[in-house]
């Protein structure tokens, strides 16, 4: 099976978030179009932060990846990815 090329930026963990004590991990699906745009975006598991889901949720939007192709042939694909806020 092929895998997928991505580039994803960082999402934007907030001083605000930070300082509230907010860390979690998001577990998102995503659609990938024929051209590897990103489309669709959803949580599919919550941080339980509002601002921490919308951050990884804006990330994967601004993401890009290859198209995916099988014998030479772009599809469209759905995709998993989970983000991490924590504190290092």
């Amino acid at each position: 099976m092929a895998q997928l090329n991505c580039h994803i930026p960082a999402p934007v963990y907030s001083a605000k978030s930070r300082r509230l004590g907010q860390k979690g991990m998001v577990t998102l699906r995503l659609m990938i179009g024929v051209d590897g745009r990103i489309g669709q975006v959803r949580v599919t598991s919550s941080s339980g932060f509002a601002e921490l889901d919308a951050a990884a949720v804006a990330a994967l939007q601004a993401g890009r990846c290859s198209p995916y192709r099988v014998a030479g042939v772009a599809l469209e694909v759905e995709a998993a990815q989970r983000i991490s806020f924590a504190d290092d």
